[in-house]
């Protein structure tokens, strides 16, 4: 890539990433699909990202930033993995800064208990609240 990217070419960019290998490292092995890289001493989970959500969130002369939902398949996972996360892009230096390393992921399944949890809590009412805002708008956008 070179010169400045346009936002379409930016969200052509985050959405090739589809089909590619990902790879998580720890420095400890909790996970019989880990393998120790001799290279760097840490374990590595590979997998595969299977879907891509991206939505810019804020830019300006200097900066976009694109918040990015991803689905993963790990082989031998008894479920898909989401990540969600943020990139930005540099305009003035024109590269990209993952945030991957500060990412949210784990299996499907923790997040729906994560999200259920935090809005059954009565001290969470603002949560409640965000959460049926999100299924009205659902509602309204997809005729359901």
């Amino acid at each position: 890539m070179k010169g400045l990217l346009s936002k379409e070419e930016q969200y052509c960019y985050l959405k090739g990433k589809e089909g590619t290998e990902v790879k998580f490292s720890y420095p400890e092995k909790h996970n019989e699909l880990m393998r120790l890289n001799p290279k760097t001493g840490k374990y590595v989970l590979k997998g595969t990202l299977k879907h891509r959500y991206v939505v810019d969130v804020r830019d300006s002369d200097l900066v976009v930033y694109w918040y990015v939902m991803d689905l993963i398949e790990f082989e031998g996972e008894p479920e898909h993995w989401l990540r969600l996360t943020y990139y930005r892009y540099l305009n003035k230096e024109m590269k990209w800064i993952f945030a991957g390393q500060t990412s949210l992921s784990g299996r499907l399944s923790y997040f729906q208990r994560f999200f259920v949890g935090a809005i059954k809590q009565k001290e969470n009412e603002w949560t409640r609240s965000f959460f049926r805002d999100i299924q009205r708008k659902c509602s309204n956008e997809l005729d359901m």
